[in-house]
């Protein structure tokens, strides 16, 4: 196993955590669920600094990345090709704007924890695909948040302050994450529970710390 690599100035990140969680787990195993994306528009939901907007469209993607930070959007212009449109957008707000029925996949990475409820934004996701479209959404893994927040109640929804993270996010069980999904009309078709790639984890809890999954709209009509 490699030792990992401290990539906060590569990649625009503040905290060696959220950057080699990012590239030791979360890129390599979400890019995967996606597939091949040649010829395809891509909506980036919660682009943040662009690295996933840079990669599918230099995988011949045609790709939309939309963000609330304006911070994160100039970064984002910056570090991925000037075909990539980046709009500034709220998740938790009317996404008819992108156009509805206009994408081939989405992609939300490491973002949907930040929000309590899911049920408005995955019934705009659903809107925004195609009838054969895809959705990979990625979260930290229910099961390790639930021992790193010394929770006393796996199965309740709490607000956390994750590690360094600035802001807080809600953790919640695998059952309402997979529910979540399903009862916005997406069919699961690939779960995965990714593992490091590199020593980092050594000396840590053996514990799934990302938790990837692909939908499919269950309803094409």
């Amino acid at each position: 196993m490699v030792r990992c690599e401290d990539n906060r100035g590569k990649f625009g990140g503040s905290a060696s955590y959220s950057s080699i969680f990012d590239q030791y787990y979360s890129r390599r195993d979400t890019l995967d669920l996606l597939g091949p994306v040649a010829g395809q528009t891509i909506l980036d939901a919660g682009c943040g600094v662009g690295i996933y907007a840079r990669d599918l469209s230099r995988a011949g993607a045609s790709v939309t990345g939309i963000d609330l930070s304006e911070e994160a959007l100039r970064s984002a212009r910056a570090l991925a090709p000037a075909s990539v449109s980046f709009i500034g957008a709220d998740l938790n707000e009317s996404l008819e704007f992108l156009g509805y029925r206009s994408f081939d996949a989405i992609l939300c990475s490491l973002v949907l924890h930040y929000i309590e409820d899911w049920s408005a934004v995955l019934n705009e996701f659903k809107k925004l695909l195609k009838p054969q479209g895809r959705i990979v959404v990625s979260v930290q893994h229910p099961f390790a948040d639930y021992f790193d927040a010394d929770s006393k109640d796996y199965y309740s929804k709490e607000i956390w302050y994750s590690g360094n993270l600035d802001r807080p996010f809600w953790r919640r069980s695998m059952e309402e994450i997979l529910e979540s999904l399903t009862s916005a009309g997406f069919a699961i078709d690939r779960v995965r529970e990714p593992k490091p790639t590199c020593e980092w984890e050594s000396s840590r809890r053996a514990l799934p710390r990302l938790l990837a999954i692909r939908g499919r709209p269950a309803n094409h009509g």
